[in-house]
């Protein structure tokens, strides 16, 4: 949707299938299996937005501060990180 709208999209995506599926959409060189991939240092201080949708909830606590200090080191002064949570007193569907 991002893209359709005139983003310049980027991803990074831990799943496999969700990775090929990334690079189908935006090209292989914009899609990186780990944000800590040394090749995103090029784009360090560029994204004015950085979207994680349903991700820190995986992570274990003490990963979690090293995520986000790579989030900001990619992000443009001025720029913003969006994170979204599952609702955690949502009924379960069972």
């Amino acid at each position: 949707m991002a893209k359709k709208l005139g983003a310049d999209v980027w991803g990074v995506e831990s799943n496999p299938a969700l990775v090929k599926r990334a690079i189908g959409l935006v090209g292989n060189e914009r899609v990186f299996d780990d944000i800590g991939d040394r090749s995103l240092d090029d784009q360090a201080g560029t994204f004015t937005h950085i979207v994680a949708f349903d991700v820190l909830e995986h992570l274990s606590q003490d990963r979690i501060p090293a995520l986000l200090a790579r989030m900001r080191q990619l992000l443009a002064i001025n720029g913003r990180i969006i994170l979204r949570f599952p609702n955690g007193e949502a009924p379960s569907e069972e």
